[in-house]
């Protein structure tokens, strides 16, 4: 699902985020960045659980390949 919007960004932090991404046009680099965000925020969550069930049971993992 695509939404169109039109968005007032600071040009100086724009600017800084493409010099770290390989991304050419800004709705790349936005939808990069969100990804980002999101996954940084779900870890972040993910890693706030750590610990909250100390005697739940192990859970297997694979075998690596």
């Amino acid at each position: 699902m695509e939404i169109e919007t039109a968005l007032l960004l600071n040009s100086d932090l724009l600017n800084r985020a493409e010099k770290f991404s390989s991304k050419e046009e800004v709705k790349e680099l936005l939808e990069e960045t969100l990804r980002h965000f999101c996954e940084c925020h779900a870890a972040f969550h993910l890693a706030n659980l750590g610990g909250s069930q100390p005697d739940m049971e192990l859970i297997p993992r694979r075998p690596s390949p």
